[in-house]
């Protein structure tokens, strides 16, 4: 037995073939580990190193459950910042098409009669016939949005 115990000593983690000789795991202890946090990754690992009288298999449980927290946080870390590169990359082409639309390549725009392009004048006029086809607001609705009140005060 002093044998054994020394070298658990020597290697804390032992070796999962004489799990079977090992004391029973303690009960007062909870099998589940607390909700994942960098303070209790720290807190963790120590207690998973300094107590001994735990059964291989719940040291190894813990390390495990300890790995895979660490893991996921770093995988996600990484996802997230993929996803935000991806989203500004997607933002920037769309920005870039749209410029490329316009015909503007971050350059002052065209100024002046000679520079006015056919598809300019034609887009001009239908935004006009646009504007014709739907008629303004009667004066009365305009001055009511203006005070906040109804259109017909008498409704009062």
């Amino acid at each position: 037995p002093n044998h054994h115990a020394s070298e658990e000593r020597r290697h804390p983690w032992g070796s999962p073939a004489r799990a079977g000789n090992q004391q029973p795991p303690n009960q007062s202890e909870p099998l589940l580990p607390p909700p994942f946090t960098a303070k209790t990754l720290e807190i963790d690992l120590s207690r998973i190193s300094s107590d001994r009288t735990a059964s291989v298999d719940e040291k190894l449980e813990l390390t495990h459950w300890v790995a895979t927290k660490a893991i996921d946080a770093l995988s996600s870390k990484t996802v997230e910042l993929s996803q935000q590169h991806v989203k500004y990359q997607t933002s920037e082409h769309n920005y870039k098409a749209l410029q490329d639309k316009k015909g503007i390549r971050k350059v002052p725009p065209k100024r002046g009669y000679h520079l006015v392009e056919a598809d300019d004048i034609v887009k001009t006029q239908r935004a006009w016939e646009k504007e014709k086809q739907t008629p303004p607001p009667p004066p009365q609705t305009l001055r009511s949005r203006m005070k906040g009140r109804d259109t017909n005060p008498r409704s009062k």
